[in-house]
């Protein structure tokens, strides 16, 4: 039998399907990118942190309802990167802090993260400046996602943005391209799952339709001090924002790029119904 995918994308609480599979499934979770910072006369303009990744497998029962997270990105910012939001899903009702509690992936590059396997969002660039004149911002980090952690969000140098970062060890979203003179860039989007079913209860749920396809995002590009850029915003799903720039001649300080929100996968392969199946003979 095909396995179903479910992508949540919000949402306080799941009841699990009544055919889960107990022994065979996956949870999957990538947390909320970092929003990128701004450059000002006497800080560079960093790109935010890309969000986590885990996974746990075989958990949960049908019918029974776990109380759920998904990460918000961090708002592009006129001063540091700030924080998005962990995406999780547990039975204790607050975030786990074991895989017997559930599965957690945190926003940023930090450890922290629940899962059987679990990798780290890259972390934003350093933003770089001419003197005080012009500062530009650093790429945003990517997203990690089920292959591999985020790449790292590139520094700017003294004349140009920098490039975010790959999500998922590269199979995920582009980095976004820094602003060389004509803007920056959003990190790209991936399709590492596709939706097979949205067929599912709960609190307050977003859910995506079925053939839609998800995966970890890339990291946004930096602004231009020059251009009075902004950072580009990550990448769906998790991708940091670019850092955005600093323009002393004006004073213009442009902000970073948002971070973007993570989400939560359910992958299973459904149990048959013995009755059911007995009645057609």
């Amino acid at each position: 039998m095909a396995a179903k995918v479910i992508i949540i994308t919000g949402g306080t609480a799941v009841t699990l399907p009544a055919d889960w599979n107990p022994a065979n499934n996956t949870i999957e979770v990538i947390g909320g990118g970092y929003g990128g910072g701004a450059g000002s006369s006497s800080v560079n303009g960093a790109g935010g942190q890309g969000g986590a990744y885990a996974i746990i497998s075989n958990f949960g029962a049908a019918n029974t309802s776990y109380t759920i997270q998904i990460g918000t990105g961090g708002v592009g910012s006129n001063s540091t990167p700030t924080a998005g939001t962990s995406t999780w899903l547990s039975n204790t009702g607050s975030a786990p802090t074991t895989t017997s509690q559930g599965v957690l992936a945190v926003s940023g590059s930090g450890g922290g993260s629940v899962g059987t396997t679990t990798y780290v969002g890259g972390t934003g660039g350093a933003g770089g400046n001419s003197g005080t004149t012009y500062r530009n911002g650093g790429g945003g980090g990517g997203a990690a996602g089920p292959t591999g952690a985020g790449s790292n969000g590139v520094a700017a140098t003294s004349s140009v943005g920098g490039n975010g970062g790959s999500g998922s060890g590269g199979s995920g979203g582009s980095g976004g391209s820094g602003d060389t003179g004509s803007g920056s860039s959003a990190g790209g989007t991936s399709a590492q799952w596709t939706a097979t079913s949205n067929s599912i209860t709960g609190t307050g749920l977003t859910v995506l339709s079925p053939s839609s396809t998800a995966g970890a995002g890339g990291g946004g590009g930096g602004g231009k001090g020059s251009d009075d850029s902004t950072g580009a915003a990550g990448g769906s799903y998790g991708g940091g924002g670019g850092g955005g720039s600093y323009d002393g001649t004006g004073p213009v300080l442009s902000n970073g790029g948002v971070g973007k929100p993570g989400l939560l996968v359910l992958t299973y392969t459904p149990t048959t119904n013995a009755s059911n199946f007995f009645a057609m003979f």
